[in-house]
């Protein structure tokens, strides 16, 4: 799987719906300003800059999107790790201990008064 994802083509939302046609309606100075804003030369007659927007409209490169980060297993596995997590499991990793049988089960609990409650 590639580091990123791309989309299928750049969308540029001002020359999305525009063509040849309404391109050459605009002005020769709203034509200079979108190529600015595209970084393109905006040297040339009003055809010439009709045709390099289209070209950038049409060629221009995929955009990256941003991935979701995927978290997995030390061990290489590439399986997420799943496996839930227990007062003791978590001892057991802060502690660096290999003894988790402190965990008292549930039916070995004794319930009495509160301690400290004063």
């Amino acid at each position: 799987m590639p580091p990123f994802q791309t989309l299928d083509h750049h969308t540029d939302e001002a020359l999305e719906n525009e063509t040849e046609e309404t391109l050459n309606e605009k002005t020769w100075a709203d034509l200079i300003a979108l190529c600015q804003d595209r970084q393109l030369d905006a040297e040339g007659d009003k055809l010439t800059l009709i045709q390099r927007l289209l070209d950038w409209k049409v060629n221009t490169r995929p955009v990256p999107a941003p991935s979701t980060p995927r978290l997995f297993s030390a061990d290489g596995s590439g399986t997420p790790w799943k496996e839930k997590l227990n007062t003791a499991l978590l001892s057991s990793l802060l502690l660096e201990e290999d003894d988790i049988s402190r965990e008292i089960p549930y039916n070995e609990l004794e319930i009495g008064k509160k301690l400290g409650s004063g």
